[in-house]
């Protein structure tokens, strides 16, 4: 019988598959943790270069399934092709869609949530890589993979953001450019899971005060002085 680490693993996976569609924006690769690497995650905190090194170890959900028949991954990698906002070595803010973070859950799960490093450059008040805007936060442990990869994806497009709680200084430099900039939201519209234009109501994380991008969304003031510039077309 598995036990409630496995069973809730396994739930995991199965929500995880389901996201995977044909021209959706989502794709994921998953890996299962070692021993040695359980103890790397626990004692690091989960250092960036520790996950960098795991990289090449993730599978196609197929191929960890022929590899692993009786087992749930642990580790996934998570890629996202939607639109979202970089900022370039000249200062420039342009559109990217290479977009990716790691989950990792430990062998405290499901006591303590997975944990999460964002591994490619972004321009987000809420994501500052090395950091996701669930670290150090509140979080659900009933919400899913699955659920969590959804907001993200959100917030990438900028459909979700939260310019109340920037992460650090970094986080606030990109939210006051984006107060400024708002007309310009969402940088892409397309539904996660299909490709096309999404009329579904948004993903919200519990406790979070996100703004959410609606046709008839309510307009912010931008301030007086504007951090940056607009967005600059270059994909």
């Amino acid at each position: 019988m598995h036990n409630p680490r496995d069973a809730r693993l396994q739930h995991e996976f199965e929500r995880m598959k389901g996201i995977r569609a044909e021209g959706g924006l989502i794709d994921f690769y998953c890996a299962d943790l070692s021993a040695e690497e359980a103890s790397a995650y626990l004692a690091s905190s989960m250092h960036p270069d520790v996950v960098k090194a795991a990289l090449p170890g993730f599978l196609s959900p197929e191929a960890f399934m022929q590899r692993f028949a009786c087992r749930a991954p642990e580790k996934y990698l998570v890629v996202f092709h939607c639109l979202g906002l970089k900022k370039t070595d000249t200062g420039e803010i342009v559109k990217t869609d290479a977009h990716a973070f790691e989950a990792v859950f430990g062998l405290d799960y499901p006591a303590r949530p997975p944990r999460f490093v964002w591994l490619t450059p972004i321009w987000h008040p809420n994501i500052v890589p090395p950091y996701l805007c669930t670290e150090g936060r509140p979080f659900a442990i009933s919400t899913t993979l699955e659920q969590l990869c959804l907001m993200v994806g959100q917030m990438i497009q900028y459909r979700n953001y939260n310019l109340d709680d920037p992460l650090g200084p970094p986080g606030r430099e990109v939210a006051v450019w984006a107060a400024a900039n708002r007309s310009m939201f969402p940088v892409d519209n397309r539904s996660l899971l299909n490709g096309r234009e999404n009329s579904r109501p948004l993903v919200r994380f519990a406790g979070s005060a996100l703004i959410e991008w609606t046709d008839d969304a309510e307009q912010v003031q931008p301030p007086e002085q504007v951090a940056g510039t607009g967005i600059v077309e270059l994909l």
